[in-house]
């Protein structure tokens, strides 16, 4: 749909494209329902009538400019940078300013700005968080460092400039994501409320621990499940994860082999029975033959965000989009909320703490889920505290492991062995306590 006021183009996967009427054809990112991308549209138009300033030379024209080249880059999450310069930058007193007159001072003006608003999704009243705040800071960060390049100004003034938490939102006291426990996953896996593909489909998210973007953009030719595949005879059952969005590598420039067993490997089986007719036919007759392993029903690549449905208000005859994944977890009896993601925390919850079977170790757990660093796995470390105990428990020692393993030791040797291992009072150390003699220094 287009006309002189800019354009929205419905994408395959029931996004719409916002984009500006200018040469450029600027866009906006993509928008849920066709009435926010008007929305979006309006604003920018609005934002734009107000400034006179010079084109190239502000900090908003500036900014599109490195936009679109970070996009012929390749850039990973370009879209959401889009939408982040046009709901916090190009709406900032930074948009109107010239490149060269932008000081540290109002990177600070600007970042206290970002933190007093509030945030605009499902979650209740609450402040931006202190994670956005960062990224809006980077992004300006990044498009100063562009100016260095082309000899714009000689410095960034975002150097220096310090993100202070309490800026952006109150101390946290509860992490910040969640994962479903083994009663939970059982329960969607049997409920026969949800359809027979979405438990597949999260079954193999939670099995696997892939982020979202791979697991839409995985191929078939990486799912390797067939006992007669040579890579299985080498590998074992497992995908292989090559892309994280369309055409560009997964996060961190990392390819990486994932084992498949348990529900992953059960989902995967049963997901490719249903594929061959799941993707709905065409006029023709044909099917898509997009190689995908989780493609739409109109066989095209599914777009970032939970599963949804598309709505539609006769009031105002727009439509809209209604996510899934809620009314999914309700029919199985989960009534707080989970994201998408939180399926992949489910995965390293569930290994780290043995909920499968096996604990894994948090070197196995980086690996597994592609962290860039061990530091990122370290948030499921307090999950592996039952392990420990257990692992103490299990190790036989001096004491009670002798008492009950060794039980042909003469019951005074015993004795004799555990007050040897016993921290004895102050001045007196354990390998002399036994005899009753202090320690010397001589």
């Amino acid at each position: 749909m287009k006309h002189g006021e800019g354009s929205v183009t419905e994408r395959a996967d029931g996004r719409f494209w916002a984009r500006l009427p200018d040469p450029k054809r600027t866009s906006l990112g993509l928008y849920a329902t066709e009435a926010d991308a008007w929305a979006a549209i309006a604003h920018a138009r609005r934002i734009r009538a107000k400034r006179g300033a010079p084109a190239g030379e502000t900090f908003e024209a500036f900014g599109r400019h490195v936009l679109d080249l970070r996009e012929e880059d390749g850039i990973r999450g370009i879209d959401q940078e889009r939408n982040r310069f046009e709901f916090h930058l190009a709406t900032s007193h930074l948009a109107s300013r010239g490149m060269a007159d932008i000081l540290p001072l109002h990177i600070a003006d600007f970042v206290r700005a970002i933190a007093r608003k509030n945030a605009a999704d499902k979650r209740g009243k609450r402040k931006i968080s202190h994670k956005t705040v960062g990224r809006c800071l980077s992004l300006v960060s990044v498009i100063f460092d562009e100016a260095i390049l082309r000899g714009i100004r000689p410095d960034n003034p975002c150097a220096g400039v310090k993100l202070r938490r309490k800026q952006a939102e109150a101390a946290e006291t509860e992490e910040p994501w969640d994962y479903l426990r083994r009663d939970e996953q059982l329960a969607i896996a049997k409920c026969e409320a949800i359809p027979e593909w979405a438990r597949c489909l999260m079954r193999f998210a939670w099995g696997t621990g892939l982020r979202q973007g791979e697991q839409w953009n995985l191929e078939l030719r990486d799912l390797h499940v067939d006992p007669e595949d040579p890579e299985v005879k080498q590998h074992g059952p497992h995908v292989f994860v090559r892309f994280g969005s369309q055409g560009k590598r997964a996060k961190n420039a990392k390819t990486r082999r994932v084992p498949l067993f348990g529900d992953g490997l059960e989902a995967a089986r049963r997901w490719l029975e249903i594929l061959p007719t799941w993707v709905e036919k065409d006029e023709n007759g044909k099917r898509n033959t997009l190689k995908l392993v989780f493609p739409t029903l109109r066989g095209c690549r599914r777009g970032i965000g939970a599963p949804s449905r598309t709505t539609y208000d006769p009031k105002t005859k727009t439509r809209g989009k209604a996510e899934l994944l809620a009314e999914w977890l309700a029919a199985a009896g989960v009534k707080r909320e989970i994201r998408w993601h939180d399926l992949r925390h489910t995965c390293a919850s569930a290994l780290v703490s043995g909920m499968w079977g096996r604990r894994w170790s948090l070197e196995e757990v980086c690996a597994m889920l592609g962290h860039s660093s061990i530091i990122v796995t370290q948030r499921y470390a307090h999950l592996a505290e039952s392990a420990l105990t257990q692992a103490a428990r299990e190790t036989p020692g001096i004491g009670y492991g002798l008492g009950t393993d060794l039980p042909i030791l003469h019951p005074r040797l015993l004795e004799m062995l555990n007050r040897i291992a016993a921290v004895g009072p102050e001045g007196i150390e354990p390998s002399t306590y036994g005899l009753k003699v202090r320690s010397s220094t001589d």
